[in-house]
């Protein structure tokens, strides 16, 4: 695991050689907007290709208050991880851009 994978919220407990799961939100809105959602789930992907090889640099949000860890939560019900911890970590958000800029 690379120094910069480690330091996305959760990713240490759940990455095993190569890079196999990112958990991250991907905020696709207003200008970043496709035609549908296969191709918001496009420019989302695009997006987070573009911020490698280091996508923390890339959050979009930074959190100011605790949060409630969805994807936490899932790593968790799963069995992937037995971290609680992961439930109050604040999870990678990368900004989709529109079809025009990617």
């Amino acid at each position: 695991m690379s120094a910069k994978a480690g330091r996305v919220p959760g990713l240490g407990s759940v990455l095993r050689g190569w890079l196999r799961l990112v958990p991250l939100e991907a905020f696709v809105s207003g200008a970043g907007k496709g035609h549908d959602h296969v191709d918001d789930a496009r420019l989302a992907v695009a997006a987070f290709v573009q911020a490698l090889p280091d996508p923390p640099a890339a959050n979009a949000v930074r959190c100011q208050s605790p949060v409630f860890s969805l994807a936490g939560a899932a790593l968790l019900r799963t069995g992937w991880s037995a971290d609680l911890a992961l439930q109050r970590q604040p999870c990678l958000v990368i900004r989709a851009r529109s079809a025009g800029v990617v």
